[in-house]
């Protein structure tokens, strides 16, 4: 026990479970024929709840070590970042089974597609915990694969199919930007590590050059300027029950391991044009993705471009190497992701076909559906940033990064992120505005969400919970994280 406890091989125990979960629901749906939903629901909802228990017993144990351990000859680390990261992604995929749970025990291919989020949610996880390109392309993959097939689910939809096929061309040109990248990178260092002390002068170029294609690749995936125009299409077209969970997969996994990379590779060494064009990338991104989102009147595009608008926040925090930014960023995202999968699961409570996606159709939901209502007016305030909520605390970590003394001094991005913020503040609360002051322009033709069973009713409880504690109580996880940050092996932080 205690050589599996040294060698860092229990820092992998989440993953091998969630494979372990995901194999064993295969072969149960192979294996029996019929009446077999409901088992493979359970299978896959006590596999990630294991999973999640056994991410919190390696943060205990990884915030004992002060630098982390390296394994597998360095491909992964085990230290308290990359515990917290997979803490994250397992606390959004068992909201997102939570959520899900009537329609996972009715759909078709159901184990296929329990499977599927599993498997992603593993390749999430090992992207975030990557110390080698090797590793960050091998979880790229295992993360992006599912996904593809996760968009064109309900293949019988034209619209998904169309979903399906745009994510999988987004998805080749992110790989391939990434492991192009990754070749002019190893050329120009000598090494696949991302941590990287010296460069020999014939080799910056191939250095600088394959660190711009890894960084686009990885744009693609976290939908950051100019890389997200397909992204709003396959999140209208995708099926409802599954892109929540896809955008804060992908999301989560990108900006946890762009934290450790850019760090480590353009404070030290790289070109000034390099960061000059992450920093235009970070400006362009907030204000196309907050301006484009004021212009929706489809509920699942605004989320779509918002989340566009996230991207680029992060973005400016990764840019600040500073802890506290880092620290923002980890937490930050512990309440995005579970909020954006909550959003979407509210969004396909209505009849997409009938057009329940519309703003004009949640008129007078206040008074049709109150418990709908309020759930989705705390998590739209959520994602506004409104103080107290989760956002708001990782906002101002993020920005105060980037302004205390030290840091990247990129003030005028902090005031560009301050109006922007304003920007989703509006476009956030006209929805709510809709809920609880508008009337419904025909009773007809505005759709009701369906009735909110008790399993999916205790997931909006669990999503309301964590809002609450991170957002009132944010003292303790902001200590936990800043003691994980502070441990985090990136010289390039400080």
């Amino acid at each position: 026990m205690t050589g599996f406890l040294q060698n860092g091989i229990a820092g992998q125990l989440p993953e091998f479970l969630l494979v372990l979960t995901a194999l064993a629901i295969l072969i149960f749906d192979a294996v029996k024929k019929y009446g077999k939903d409901k088992e493979m629901y359970i299978i896959a909802v006590a596999g990630a709840s294991l999973a999640f228990a056994s991410s919190i017993f390696t943060l205990d144990l990884s915030l004992g070590s002060a630098n982390g351990i390296f394994v597998f000859s360095s491909m992964t680390v085990w230290d308290s970042v990359s515990s917290l990261g997979k803490l994250i992604i397992l606390l959004t995929l068992l909201t997102g089974l939570i959520l899900d749970s009537l329609g996972a025990i009715t759909r078709r291919h159901n184990g296929e597609y329990l499977a599927l989020m599993l498997f992603a949610a593993t390749g999430a996880m090992v992207m975030s915990s990557a110390s080698h390109l090797v590793t960050m392309i091998l979880g790229l993959e295992i993360l992006s694969l599912p996904l593809y097939t996760l968009a064109a689910f309900d293949y019988d939809r034209k619209a998904a199919r169309e979903a399906g096929l745009k994510y999988l061309i987004l998805g080749a040109f992110a790989s391939a930007f990434a492991a192009i990248g990754c070749a002019l990178y190893y050329i120009g260092s000598g090494t696949l590590e991302i941590s990287v002390t010296s460069i020999p002068a014939d080799g910056k170029l191939f250095f600088n050059i394959g660190c711009a294609l890894i960084l686009s690749g990885l744009m693609f995936k976290g939908g950051v300027l100019p890389f997200f125009a397909w992204s709003p299409d396959t999140y209208e077209g995708a099926p409802d029950f599954a892109v929540g969970l896809m955008a804060a997969l992908a999301k989560t996994s990108t900006f946890l391991f762009l934290a450790r990379f850019v760090p480590e590779i353009l404070s030290p060494i790289a070109a000034s044009n390099l960061i000059a064009g992450i920093i235009l990338a970070v400006a362009g991104t907030m204000i196309a993705g907050n301006l484009l989102a004021l212009a929706q009147t489809n509920i699942k595009r605004m989320l779509a471009y918002s989340s566009v608008a996230h991207a680029g926040y992060l973005l400016l925090g990764i840019i600040a190497f500073r802890a506290t930014s880092t620290a923002g960023i980890i937490f930050y995202l512990a309440g995005y992701a579970p909020v954006l999968v909550g959003c979407f699961h509210i969004v396909a409570m209505f009849p997409g076909d009938k057009g329940g996606h519309e703003i004009n159709h949640f008129a007078g939901l206040g008074y049709r559906s109150k418990f709908v209502a309020a759930i989705f007016t705390l998590m739209l305030i959520t994602l506004a940033g409104l103080p107290p909520t989760p956002i708001f605390w990782g906002k101002l970590l993020l920005f105060l990064g980037v302004v205390e003394p030290g840091g990247s001094g990129l003030v005028n991005l902090v005031i560009l992120a301050m109006l922007m913020s304003l920007v989703g503040v509006y476009y956030y609360l006209r929805v709510v505005v809709y809920m609880y002051m508008r009337e419904p322009d025909d009773e007809k033709i505005s759709p009701s969400p369906a009735p909110v069973k008790a399993f999916p009713g205790f997931g909006f409880s669990i999503l309301c919970i964590i809002i609450a504690v991170l957002g009132i109580f944010p003292y303790y996880f902001l200590r936990l994280i800043f003691s994980a940050v502070e441990n985090l092996m990136l010289p390039g932080l400080h």
